[in-house]
């Protein structure tokens, strides 16, 4: 077992000693083609206070029997950050490079920062895509290119047991006020928050955004929905977004729709830049590419089970069903919220609550000043088709019966089609596939990069479109 306590206070996680309350655990992840090139991990650790340049306080070696000296390798590779004096304004950056034979071939940065009193967890991912990315000190690879740094909000991240940071937009925690530093998106939310200057513009600065709030409010002290509005603003402001002024909650009153809202707005993008939605009548329809997913920060949402981010909507944007006074009132009740991991009409309105106007919630925030038409998706080079079948089959029928309905709603000369179901007890549904991926669906977007996306339920988006285009 290794510990040490430095000026940041670094340390291998030790399940032999208390960790401390006020620590983020930093879990170091690969992906397969990483992992197979890997013989030695170097992860160096700066810290600072917030408005000061962050100096390195560790640099910690990890290798393989064949990769020299060094703590054992085995992923994930886990560190354990507590700030100096348990001073939750201190901000960090982790730089995690990966070496073969040859030398360095993979490297990622993510900056972050404390939440007093709370143990956080952050993943550090090392994808596929970036073997060969060895970005600049301002950037970091994320979805195979160079992308500038973004500050990943402490308040964004979950707790080490899987609870919700408790966080308010009042909190020391670093992280919500320390964006001048720079940052990185979460890098598990899989996917590239811009281009490097030599690549295509980004979709940032051509496209609406849409994001989660990082933090939770009083539905019923949103000061209304110009309140709500100004939140939204102060957030796409922090995260540096163009014309933030233009940035509306998706929020409905009494006399008017969410959809009147939005105006003539059109081409949304994520925080990552990957397409959300082109026109208003895809969102009335529910047809979304990649679920929204991330908060203004790129971080991924976290939402406590059995809630979600406030709406007040039915499906299609037009009615709401509960809006504490058009936002300005604690009585009542908000009877519709919406699950931004999903990428069906699900993201407005699933099931849960009633949920008293004295509750916290995450808003939406869109973009409405831009209205420039969104590039459709391409699917990788090389993927596999993934499609929902239109015609049901019933469960007792059996796995012959499922892949018949597959091979029978295929595209006519392909491949050969299985259904993804497990065949037996015991028996993992990826089992019965020869394919490593990825999987994309007929609209060209991107489902699952490998078998173990899939088998961990970590899909890119919803499986929710026929083989013929169709939406399910």
């Amino acid at each position: 077992m290794v510990s040490a306590r430095i000026v940041l206070g670094c340390a291998l996680l030790a399940a032999c000693s208390p960790a401390p309350r006020t620590q983020v655990m930093a879990f170091i992840r690969v992906e397969p083609g990483v992992m197979s090139r890997a013989e030695r991990l170097e992860v160096v650790v700066r810290g600072g206070a917030p408005g000061e340049p962050r100096e390195e306080r560790e640099r910690l070696f990890f290798a393989s029997p064949r990769g020299g000296e060094g703590h054992a390798l085995s992923w994930p590779v886990q560190v354990a950050l507590v700030p100096d004096g348990r001073d939750a304004s201190r901000t960090f950056e982790i730089i995690a490079t990966v070496e073969d034979e040859t030398g360095a071939f993979a490297r990622t940065r993510v900056q972050s920062g404390f939440l007093s009193g709370e143990t956080l967890a952050l993943d550090v991912w090392l994808r596929d895509d970036c073997v060969g990315q060895l970005c600049d000190e301002s950037e970091s690879c994320i979805n195979g290119r160079c992308a500038p740094l973004r500050m990943v909000e402490a308040c964004s991240l979950s707790q080490l047991d899987g609870g919700v940071a408790s966080c308010t937009p009042a909190d020391g925690g670093a992280g919500a006020d320390a964006g001048s530093d720079g940052g990185v998106p979460d890098v598990d939310a899989g996917s590239d928050a811009g281009p490097s200057d030599a690549g295509p513009a980004d979709p940032l600065d051509v496209h609406n955004a849409i994001f989660v709030t990082s933090r939770t409010y009083v539905l019923g002290d949103l000061g209304g929905i110009a309140g709500a509005d100004a939140i939204c603003q102060t957030h796409a402001g922090e995260a540096g977004l163009p014309e933030a002024d233009g940035y509306r909650a998706l929020l409905p009153t009494a006399s008017e729709s969410a959809i009147a809202r939005l105006g003539a707005a059109r081409g949304w993008v994520r925080m990552d830049g990957l397409p959300f939605a082109d026109r208003v009548e895809d969102l009335e329809a529910g047809r979304v590419l990649y679920p929204v997913l991330l908060t203004e920060t790129g971080a991924r949402a976290t939402v406590p089970p059995g809630r979600g981010v406030a709406s007040a909507l039915n499906g299609d944007l037009t009615q709401h069903l509960g809006n504490c006074m058009d936002w300005s009132s604690r009585e009542g009740f908000l009877h519709a919220f919406g699950d931004p991991r999903d990428g069906t009409g699900r993201w407005l309105r699933t099931d849960g609550g009633p949920f008293g106007c004295h509750e916290s919630m995450q808003i939406y925030c869109v973009g409405t000043a831009r209205s420039e038409p969104l590039t459709p998706p391409v699917a990788p080079e090389g993927a596999g088709l993934a499609f929902v079948t239109r015609d049901t089959v019933a469960p007792g029928m059996g796995v012959a019966a499922f892949d018949a309905l597959c091979a029978a709603e295929a595209p006519a000369g392909g491949p050969t089609y299985r259904a993804l179901v497990a065949p037996a007890e015991g028996v993992t549904a990826m089992s019965r596939f020869a394919f490593v991926g990825p999987w994309a669906r007929a609209d060209g977007v991107l489902v699952a990069e490998g078998p173990s996306d899939i088998e961990a339920q970590r899909l890119r988006s919803a499986i929710a479109v026929t083989a013929d285009g169709a939406r399910y």
